[in-house]
């Protein structure tokens, strides 16, 4: 999975982002200067099968302008 992957995954679902890719995580934030719409995020990073901090599939939002998805496998909740 890259960050063309994702950019091109919220793009489709009419949300523009940039992305950084910080090996075991993307951090993902909106180009223009607007707040997430956190339910739409994280139903686009589910449909990736993006993560949680605790396994959970979704995205951990830091700011409404900032939202942190662990890629697949490398949370594994006990």
């Amino acid at each position: 999975m890259t960050s063309a992957t994702i950019k091109t995954a919220f793009a489709a679902a009419g949300i523009v982002v940039r992305v950084r890719d910080l090996k075991c995580k993307f951090r993902i934030c909106p180009v223009a200067s607007v707040d997430f719409d956190q339910a739409a995020v994280a139903a686009v990073a589910k449909s990736l099968g993006l993560t949680d901090v605790l396994g959970r599939p979704g995205a951990m939002f830091n700011t409404m302008r900032e939202a942190i998805c662990y890629k697949p496998g490398q949370i594994v909740r006990i």
